[in-house]
């Protein structure tokens, strides 16, 4: 019962890092890499754009229902950004890391 217990453990551990549909589409779409320190974008305006456009994620209604249901929390997000840009800054207003949101027209 120990290893089925610490199994289960390793498992639940490692499902806070594994990147979901929901994110890669988000990173694919939204963000690109900043050339300069100076454009890095902080970590709470980046999550909030995330969870925003997941509430629109799907292409129909079963989809978009349970996408909403997946939404990584902000510590899940920030594991998630972590093993795609494990380079962050931090600065008097929070963390920021070497991306930037594309400008949607």
């Amino acid at each position: 019962m120990t290893k089925l217990k610490e199994a289960r453990t390793k498992v639940r551990d490692l499902a806070e890092v594994v990147r979901d549909d929901v994110f890669n589409d988000w990173i694919e779409r939204y963000v690109v890499s900043a050339k300069r320190s100076d454009e890095w974008t902080q970590a709470r305006t980046l999550y909030d754009a995330y969870s925003s456009r997941a509430a629109q994620f799907g292409s129909n209604r079963t989809e978009k229902a349970i996408a909403r249901e997946e939404v990584a929390s902000e510590t899940q997000w920030g594991r998630m950004m972590g093993s795609l840009f494990p380079t962050k800054k931090r600065r008097r207003n929070g963390w920021h890391y070497p991306v930037r949101l594309k400008q949607l027209g």
